[in-house]
Order: C-alpha cells, then structure tokens, then sequence
C-alpha cells in the first residue's frame, strides 16, 4: 500500500510472503511492515514517500529470506515455528528465489550505499548455508549482451542511443537456444557494481522455457558466488526447470504465484485496515481527518458502479 493524503489516514503497508515447498510437505508465512506518517518523516532521506515504501518491500524481501534459511539450516526462529515451517539436515540442496532483478534499481545514490550494504549481508547469509540464490525476471527487456555485441562489431555510440533499437537480448536467445537450455553467464560491469556489490556483482543468463516452436525466454540473475559455482549453477538451472515443468505449461514459477497471492493486498484489505488504524488513532485521541472531496466522489461513483 503506497501512502494516499486524500485517505483518512496517511500510511504505508509492506507484505512480504514466503513460501517453502520441498517433496515432502509445504509452508507459508507473511510478514507486514506498517509505516505510519510519523515514520515517513523520521526517515533523513529525500525519497519520495512511495519510493520508500517500494524500498522497504526490495530490501526486506532479501532480509527476510535470508532470514528464512537461517531457520531452514541453523537458527530456529520463532516465528516461523510457529507458522510450521520444519528444519532441513544441513547439506540439503535449497534454492531461494525472488521475483525480480537482484540488483536494486530507482534509488538515490544517497541512499543506495547502505541499501545496497543491508542486501548483500542478507545475500551472505543465504550463501553461508550452502544455499542458491536467484531472481527471476519474467519478459526481459535489457538489451545488454545486444549492447555488448556492438562493442565488439563497433556500432556502439552512447550519443547516438542503443545500436539496434527495439532489439532486446530475449530476441536474440530465442532464435539460438534450445528448449531447457541456458546461454552462458554473464557479469554486468559497472562502476556501482564494483563499487557497492564486489563479492556480491550480479551476473545472470537467459533461459528456454519454452518449446522448439514457441521459445520463451526468462533471465535467471544470480550474485557471483553463484556463477563463479558450477554445482550452484547447476542447482539453479535444474531447479528451475524441475519446478516449472512440475505445473504442466507453466511459463511462471508456481512458488512465486503462490506468495504473490499470499502477499497481494487487495481493496478490501485496505478499507479494513485504514477502519482499524482509525480506531486505534481515535481510541488513543489523536486528530483524524476525513477523505478528501475527490476521494469521496470516486468512492461514491465505485458504489454506484456495483449496483
């Protein structure tokens, strides 16, 4: 939820989901981050209130699944006991996947060093325990390797814009990769990425999920610990397949689906929400304000659209 002033109440709302499926058995949790206006303007940075919250959503969902296979591997947490998510024996084989890029993006520099500090320390964490880390970005639009691929035949001009403009790396991989297959990894080389993720650079490969008539091509972003390590690489690679293929023409991995689902909030919930903070703000005898005019005449004009 992005904060609204023309709501009653002014605040932010972060779910992040987490969803365990191993051949055995499956669990849930969802962690909420509620963020009120006094933390809005607690917090030094110059973001945009929405950009906040979008920040707050990337960050925790590393810190929380890092978070996730401590319990997995070492440290039990209580509230994922709670929640009745098992230990695994150490050495089990585990993928922990996001959606989305790794590296964060649409940030400050203001702000990115210690951002991008508290990503790559939950990055570690999930690296300590043997486990994989991946991101899995869905239609990819980067024109990266095509970028690279003008370096080397010299068509590259920054002045003049990308070399072949409409010409996405997705289009080239699926003229030349079999279906399961991966092209060969990647490093993105740029002066943040030396400077603020070192250990941690983010490489990635595209991927065929697709069939030889209908290619479908994904991008699969992983830190260099896991590109610089065969058997991880291979774990990432073969999971992914093994997982989607386990849903029969899916073009989505069904783990993400289902935390998305867990994690989604939906108008409802934040009518209740906003009723139950009003409450709250109310029983605690705090001023509150009433929607705005033009809130309330898109509020009226959805009822009478439901009759």
């Amino acid at each position: 939820i992005f904060p609204d002033h023309h709501r009653a109440v002014y605040f932010g709302l972060v779910n992040v989901a987490l969803v365990l499926l191993t051949p055995q058995e499956s669990a849930w949790f969802v962690d909420s981050y509620l963020m009120l206006e006094e933390d809005f303007r607690a917090d030094p940075s110059a973001l945009p209130d929405e950009a906040k919250v979008r920040l707050q959503r990337m960050v925790r969902e590393h810190e929380f699944l890092a978070r996730a296979v401590a319990h997995l591997y070492a440290t039990p947490d209580p509230d994922l006991q709670q929640a009745g998510w098992p230990t695994l024996k150490k050495g089990t084989p585990l993928v922990a996947m996001v959606d989305g890029p790794l590296e964060l993006w649409g940030i400050p520099e203001v702000v990115y060093r210690n951002q991008v500090a508290r990503v790559t320390r939950a990055w570690g964490r999930i690296g300590e325990h043997g486990a994989a880390l991946l991101g899995y970005v869905e239609r990819p639009r980067a024109d990266l390797v095509m970028t690279a691929l003008a370096l080397l035949f010299g068509e590259e001009d920054e002045a003049a814009g990308p070399p072949w403009p409409g010409v996405h790396d997705a289009l080239l991989f699926a003229r030349h990769l079999p279906p399961g297959h991966r092209s060969a990894v990647f490093a993105i080389h740029t002066s943040i990425a030396e400077r603020y993720y070192r250990e941690h650079r983010v490489h990635f490969f595209y991927l065929n999920i697709g069939e030889a008539e209908q290619p479908h091509i994904v991008r699969v972003e992983v830190p260099a610990w896991v590109a610089q390590n065969p058997a991880l690489l291979d774990r990432v690679h073969g999971g992914l397949l093994q997982h989607l293929r386990a849903v029969e023409r899916s073009r989505y991995p069904y783990i993400l689906h289902q935390a998305h689902e867990r994690a989604v909030v939906r108008e409802q919930d934040r009518r209740d929400l906003e009723r139950r903070l009003l409450h709250f703000l109310q029983g605690q005898g705090l001023p509150v304000n009433r929607i705005s005019a033009k809130q309330h005449l898109k509020e009226r004009h959805r009822r009478r659209g439901r009759r």
